[in-house]
Formats: C-alpha cells, structure tokens, sequence
C-alpha cells in the first residue's frame, strides 16, 4: 500500500490550489461585472494589417474602418469580422476577425494585388469583391449558410459613383467568395440596413431611392432567394443600424431621429415609428451601434464613451447607463466613436453575455457588460476550419475556382455579372469627405471604465503544472514494507 508523506501532503494541497487556480484563471470577460467596460490590451487591428496602404489607395488602411465601414458577429467561431474600404480610400478586399477567446485579430486572406478592371463589375481582375463602404448591409448568417455576406455594394473602389446589387458570401472554411443572387432594386444600395433572425433568413432595406424591405435566404435554391415585402417608398436615410428582437420577431432600426419597427410575422405591412420616451438623443446619431440583449430584453445602443443607452420595447422608454461605480478609471481614448458611423461594429456577444465594439484600425477593441449572467456559446464553436490560427503572415488566397470570379456549383455562375443599376450621382457619392446625414453630437470620450486585468495564466499551463506536481508527489511517496 502506497502511504503519502508529509511533504507529498504538501504537495497534495499544492495540486489542490493549482487546481482551484485553473479553473479561477477564466477568461478576463468571465469577471466583467454589469455597467463595466474591458479595454483589450494590445489588440489594434494594425498589428496584423497587410501593408498600411494597399496598391492605389489614398488613405491607407485606416479606411478598412473609417470609412463607412460595418461588421458582423461569427457565432459560430465567436470572433468579430471587419471588412471595409473602398472609393478612393482604401482598396484592400482582406477580411479581418477579432477572435474573443484570445483576445487577438486575424487577417484571413491577402488583398488582391491588381485594383484595375470593371468598377461596374463589382469585382477585381482575379475575381474578388472589390473594396467598398460596406456601412450595416454586411451580415453573418449562422449555420447551415456559416457566411458573411455583403448584400450588395455600394462607393467601390475607386471612383465610389458606383451602387450594385451584388450579393457575394465569404466561406470562412475554405477562404472563398461565392456569388448569390444580385438583391432586387430597394433591397440595397448606399447605407442599407440589415439584420439576421434565429433562423437564417437575412432582413435588409435598402436605403436611398426607393428603399424596399425584403428578406434574403441563401439556402434556397438560385433564382428564388430573394424576396420584396414593403416599400417604403422615395428616399430612405442611411442613418439606421438595424438588430432583430428575438423576442418579439420584430426588425428594429435605430437612426435619423427615430427607433422603427418591422413586424416580421407580416413583412408585407408599413413599418411602425415607436412613441418613445426618455433618453431618445441616442436617436438623433446618424448610424449608432444596435444590438439585442436577449438576457435583459432590451434593445442596446452606443455612440460614444462610456454611455450605453437601451430601449425597453414594452415601455418604449429609452435609458442611459453611465458606467457602474465599481468600474475603474483608465483612459479610454480608442472608445470614441469612428468618425463616420459605427454600424455593425458594435455586436451582442452570446458566449459571454457582454457586447463588442472597434473603432479604428489603432485603437483598442473594447467589450462592454449590461445584464448579469454568463453567456452561451454557440453549439459548434470551436470547430476548426482552414481560418484557424491565420496571422499577418498568412498567404492563404480567397480566390480561384469556386469564388466569385470562377465556377461556383452552389450558384452556378461562371463569371461575375456586369450590373447596370448604378448609382452615379444621389446614392453614390460621399467623395471620401464628410457625411452629410450625420449629425456631429458626439459626447466627450473620456468615462470611466473597467481595467480588468489582462495577464490571466492560461488554464493549459496550470493543468501542466499540475501535472508536474503530480508526478513529483507519486516519486516521493514511499511503499509500506509490509
């Protein structure tokens, strides 16, 4: 019979400890508290940008967030996606993801390296999506799609005259775009609004002339994927951000001095400008950030600082939340709003039950906690594809066969598709300059905010500890004689 030691019982409790310690080091988000905002450590998106400025661009690679650019949340792989540029400011098409498990960026693929061909086309000569603002029409859509999507495209580089109806679909296992139905006339165009529900089916209205409400749904079969519901009619602003409430299976946008609702139950009806109350500045800002919190059941929303403003959809009343008393001050400079718009950069992150925002290609990534209670992952997160593990230094080519540019057997189109409808004058011109739909009432970016600390051990590294302690432990014990 093996009898332990003094000093292995030591050793024993050390075990105990160091296991305790593994399962307390969690990730910095686990300990955020509602009301707290975490500024990421080291996680500007510029540590991992191809070159600061691709071939014939003018503004560089800031402008993959700066100009008018969106984002999408990848459920699935918990990690927020970017993908922005175009007019003359930036013609980079790489796509970039913020992975939340690690707290680190990603560059998924190269830019293309030949910026010339059909601007009309939508496309650059190896048959890529040209760059472009891609504002709140760009969307995630959860398995069985598992893409991102931009529906449509609107100021492509360079000239940003040009409005399509484009519809292409980034495959994050295999690093290829594919060509899906073009969006009917009002289901895109510049600033269009889009939101995905439970089930897969894409919501998006068009904005400028002629806005319609339509659904898309990529899994069914080419030529019918598209659907048109309401028309708005004349000209539709480009100020909303748009979400899906879960709970009321409603489509809900915020902007241009006013939260509006779409019934989805009955798509086909007017869409109902709510009555609210409160703290309603927040419906003032030209492109907010907008998400659901299914935990709180409240409609989300921020601009700048600090502040998180949410909407009660059975009050109708908007609130502001300053940030909590147990938050710690730090300076939160990166917090300030982007210039032109937020968009989808600002996303509801289930797996931890907080909320993510970016800025700009060097500043920080910020997460932000509202409701209390832990989150829940995604069914299949974690399954590896051909993305995981891509850096800066990848050469990984979302082209070829199978993209946009070459035979697609899920489409069935061989080449990409010249689209007449252009948008020269009233819907595509923003001339790389200020927004005129925007309102300047940015508030002053300094708050206070949480510091959680970011050095946590990593779990795997306790565990091998433990397990060297374990081993130390069974060599020092001492067999019995008898």
């Amino acid at each position: 019979m093996l009898r332990p030691t003094p000093s292995s019982l030591v050793t024993i409790a050390c075990i105990a400890l160091l296991l305790t310690a593994a399962g307390a080091a969690a990730h910095p988000l686990d300990s955020l508290q509602p009301g707290q905002w975490y500024e990421v450590p080291n996680s500007k998106m510029s540590a991992v940008v191809q070159t600061p400025t691709a071939p014939d661009s003018w503004n560089g690679a800031k402008s993959i967030i700066s100009s008018w650019s969106g984002g999408a949340y990848d459920v699935k792989r918990d990690r927020l996606v970017i993908w922005g540029g175009g007019h003359h400011d930036y013609s980079g098409n790489e796509v970039y993801v913020f992975d939340t498990p690690t707290l680190q960026w990603s560059r998924l693929n190269d830019y293309s390296p030949d910026v010339g061909g059909s601007e009309a086309s939508g496309y650059y000569p190896d048959g890529k999506p040209r760059a472009r603002h891609t504002y709140n029409y760009v969307a995630y859509v959860p398995p069985p799609t598992d893409r991102f999507c931009s529906l449509g495209g609107a100021a492509l580089f360079p000239s940003g005259q040009i409005t399509l109806a484009n519809v292409d679909c980034f495959d994050f296992g295999t690093l290829t775009w594919t060509r899906y139905d073009d969006a009917p006339p009002g289901c895109y165009y510049i600033g269009a609004f889009s939101a995905v529900d439970g089930s897969g089916l894409v919501w998006t209205h068009g904005a400028a002339g002629n806005g319609t409400f339509c659904s898309f749904d990529p899994q069914a079969p080419k030529g019918s994927q598209w659907k048109k519901h309401y028309a708005w009619g004349g000209w539709v602003s480009y100020a909303y951000t748009a979400t899906i409430d879960t709970k009321r299976n409603q489509f809900v946008a915020v902007g241009n001095n006013a939260t509006t609702v779409w019934d989805l139950a009955a798509p086909g009806n007017k869409p109902v400008t709510l009555a609210t109350t409160g703290a309603t500045a927040i419906e003032q800002i030209s492109s907010p950030g907008v998400a659901y919190d299914p935990k709180s059941d409240r409609i989300v929303a921020w601009n700048t600082g600090a502040d998180v403003y949410t909407l009660d959809p059975a009050t109708k009343v908007w609130k502001v939340h300053a940030p909590s008393s147990m938050a710690k001050v730090s300076d939160v400079t990166g917090l300030d709003r982007a210039a032109n718009g937020t968009y989808g950069r600002f996303r509801y992150v289930p797996s931890h039950n907080v909320f993510v925002v970016v800025n700009g290609i060097d500043k920080n990534v910020f997460y932000y906690k509202l409701s209390p209670g832990g989150g829940t992952p995604y069914p299949d997160a974690g399954v590896p594809d051909a993305s995981t593990g891509a850096d800066a230094s990848t050469t990984r080519d979302a082209g070829g066969k199978g993209d946009a540019g070459g035979a697609d057997t899920q489409t069935g189109d061989a080449t990409p598709a010249t689209d007449a409808a252009k948008d020269a004058g009233s819907t595509g011109d923003d001339s790389g300059g200020s927004d005129a739909a925007a309102p300047t009432t940015d508030g002053d970016g300094g708050c206070s905010c949480s510091t959680v600390a970011s050095g946590a051990t990593s779990a795997s590294t306790l565990s091998m500890l433990v397990l060297l302690f374990a081993a130390l432990a069974l060599r020092r014990r001492r067999r019995d004689p008898r």
